[in-house]
């Protein structure tokens, strides 16, 4: 295996997956913590609950296309939906939106 192949088996498009549930998973505890209001923090519950669509999806994706060895990065994104939920729970459940 050449240098190049190993580069880019390093990084993938399925990373991507990972990658937009734990930016979203922060972007929501920065919208509940800095936004104002109830409003805000009912926003930033809501992008938390957008952060589980990636770590679906992808999930979905890669069993559908057998590449499991690809679902090592879910574990990541799995850490920063857990940190969301655990900052969401115990400061903001009183603006949960449903």
């Amino acid at each position: 295996m050449t240098s190049a192949q190993q580069e880019a088996e390093k990084f993938s498009p399925t990373d991507l997956w990972w990658i937009a549930s734990g930016v979203l998973a922060a972007v929501s505890i920065g919208i509940a913590t800095f936004a104002h209001g109830k409003s805000g923090q009912h926003a930033g519950w809501i992008v938390y609950f957008g952060s589980w669509a990636p770590v679906i999806l992808g999930t979905l994706w890669c069993l559908a296309v057998k590449k499991a060895s690809k679902l090592t990065g879910a574990r990541q994104a799995l850490v920063a939906i857990g940190i969301a939920t655990v900052n969401l729970v115990l400061f903001r459940r009183d603006s949960f939106p449903f």
